[in-house]
């Protein structure tokens, strides 16, 4: 069962990126590894071309708000094909302090969402979730508490683009960009994704849609060794995160066998730390992860990751691709959020 004891079925999925047109094409193209980052016209502080992999069906001077809109409304006209009734929305969006924020990123924009996709959102009922890259994880346990009170189906979602002058100066000024003169960074990155959740009712209200995969069990939390240098960063948090998604697995005496990881571990040398102690403690309670870095072959798309490690992981039970029949998701913001959930394959 997930935290908020609610079955929680995904029937729908949706996603745009520079992968792809929506969420197989996404996948696909994640197992071919067919990632393609690419010059920008803006350059950084020192006057070295900036790098970002976006989409090549958007315009090059499409900035903020309009590209917000136009990335998330066919992800979700996807990922909510025959969806009739008015449904509430859960999205994941950057922290609102970025500069390329401001007052329309809230119920105008799910109003502009809604109106480009021709999905029937309940505006009134939808919710905006800011937690930077663990920010899907948020909202998703919000999804479920819905969920399980108010709406036998909710969707959730994130968007995110670091294709802005603003932004993409920023990150170079704080030395976070992997070019020519800084290694280790990240490589920016956009898209959107999407899950149509759905808890069946007792007796049912028409055909129920097929099932790609449910999700087991969501967990957040905060690492309170970024904030507070008297903690000792022992990644105490994510640790904490996966015990819970695993905790069906953990202190059995037979063996549990390996264990599927998507995380969003980049080439920051600080991700890499964390994580390299996350794997060493899990080592003791796990036969063997198999972890997954798909921002190695997608870049780092901010708050919609955990969006697009979803789909994608769901395309892949779909396509019969992945190498076990669960996967845990595994978010890390740039500050103290943390999150993670865990999905399992329908068939």
């Amino acid at each position: 069962m997930n935290r908020v004891g609610v079955e929680a079925r995904i029937v729908g999925i949706g996603a745009r990126s520079p992968l792809g047109l929506n969420a197989l094409q996404v996948a696909a193209c994640h197992l071919a590894r067919k990632f393609e980052p690419r010059s920008s016209e803006y350059r950084d502080h020192l006057g070295v071309t900036m790098g970002v992999a976006r989409c090549r069906g958007l315009r090059d001077d499409l900035h903020g708000f309009d590209r917000f809109v136009a990335l998330g409304a066919p992800a979700l006209r996807e990922c909510a094909f025959g969806l009739n009734t008015k449904t509430p929305i859960v999205l994941a969006l950057p922290e609102a302090d970025r500069v390329d924020q401001d007052e329309r990123f809230g119920p105008t924009l799910l109003d502009a969402l809604a109106a480009r996709s021709a999905v029937p959102v309940d505006i009134a009922r939808s919710t905006i979730v800011r937690a930077d890259n663990a920010g899907f994880a948020h909202a998703l346990s919000a999804a479920l508490e819905k969920l399980a009170n108010e709406t036998n189906d909710v969707l959730v979602g994130g968007i995110d683009s670091y294709f802005h002058p603003k932004v993409l100066l920023s990150l170079a000024e704080d030395c976070r960009l992997h070019t020519t003169w800084a290694e280790g960074g990240i490589v920016p990155t956009e898209g959107s994704g999407f899950l149509w959740l759905h808890r069946p009712t007792a007796r049912g209200v028409g055909p129920e849609r097929q099932t790609i995969a449910t999700v087991e069990r969501v967990a957040t939390a905060k690492e309170t060794s970024v904030t507070d240098p008297e903690v000792v960063d022992r990644a105490d948090a994510m640790t904490g995160i996966l015990r819970t998604l695993w905790a069906h697995r953990i202190g059995t005496n037979t063996p549990s066998g390996p264990a599927w990881i998507m995380s969003d571990r980049n080439g920051e040398h600080c991700r890499i730390r964390e994580w390299s102690k996350v794997e060493s403690r899990l080592a003791l309670d796990i036969e063997e992860i198999l972890h997954d870095k798909p921002i190695d072959e997608m870049g780092t798309a901010g708050a919609a990751t955990g969006a697009l490690l979803g789909v994608i992981a769901c395309a892949l039970f779909r396509m019969q691709k992945a190498p076990l029949p669960e996967v845990a998701v595994a978010l890390a913001a740039d500050g103290p959020a943390r999150g993670g959930f865990l999905l399992r394959s329908a068939s």
